[in-house]
């Protein structure tokens, strides 16, 4: 991952539920959380589909902010709308993500995008409500993410026209 907060909480997250530290490691500019062998297991085993059923939230905000964003929609200078989107290569994760979604009465898209070498499923939030509802329900702890949706909720308040120029004075 490239967020380095991101990883600091999952190995704080992790020292909170096993007692064990965590070593984080950088290559290439990435960092990394060595010996989570725990994770490898439920990944292995198929255990993590518990975590959608059993704590749907924490399941949703773990994947959205690994693989997920906002997506901010403009036409002709004037920022339309915006999405949450989740990208994922595994179909049985978007299925997962989309139960945990519909428990949680959230309603979304999914799109299949043809790959070279492999397919990416697409899980999109796009109705303004549905938007509003992610964010006061589940959100993202990555920081760049969360300033974007938050850029994207404050510019709802706005009229189109004025959407862009805040927009992209902003960024």
């Amino acid at each position: 991952m490239k967020d380095f907060a991101l990883v600091a909480y999952a190995a704080v997250i992790w020292h909170r539920l096993t007692g064990k530290d965590i070593d984080l490691e950088i290559r290439g500019g990435k960092f990394f959380l060595q010996g989570s062998l725990a994770i490898h297991y439920l990944i292995e085993t198929g255990l993590w589909k518990l975590l959608a059923v059993l704590c749907p939230r924490g399941f949703l905000k773990g994947l959205f902010d690994t693989d997920g964003g906002v997506d901010l929609w403009i036409h002709k200078s004037m920022l339309s709308s915006a999405s949450i989107a989740f990208y994922n290569t595994n179909p049985e994760i978007i299925a997962m993500a989309a139960y945990a979604l519909t428990k949680l009465g959230s309603t979304f898209r999914i799109y299949k995008k043809k790959g070279t070498k492999k397919d990416c499923w697409i899980l999109v939030i796009g109705s303004k409500r549905q938007v509003r509802k992610f964010a006061r329900e589940i959100g993202f702890r990555e920081s760049r993410r969360k300033r974007l949706l938050d850029l994207a909720l404050a510019l709802y308040q706005l009229p189109p026209c004025q959407r862009y120029a805040i927009f992209s004075n902003v960024l």
